[in-house]
């Protein structure tokens, strides 16, 4: 999984590196992994991260 998105608000690029299942109290949230260009690892709902991100044109 190689895709580059790009914050709706900031702007800022980021790849994603992979989706996660977070697993607490029996309740299973699907969260997206992902990194800004300086190497930085960000966790994020991934229901959160469809709507603050949107996928950048190659």
């Amino acid at each position: 999984m190689n895709l580059t998105y790009t914050h709706k608000v900031k702007g800022g690029e980021y790849k994603i590196l992979s989706l996660a299942i977070y697993k607490t109290n029996n309740v299973d949230s699907l969260v997206v992994v992902y990194a800004n260009l300086q190497g930085e690892n960000f966790v994020r709902d991934y229901k959160d991260f469809v709507n603050k991100f949107k996928e950048k044109e190659q």
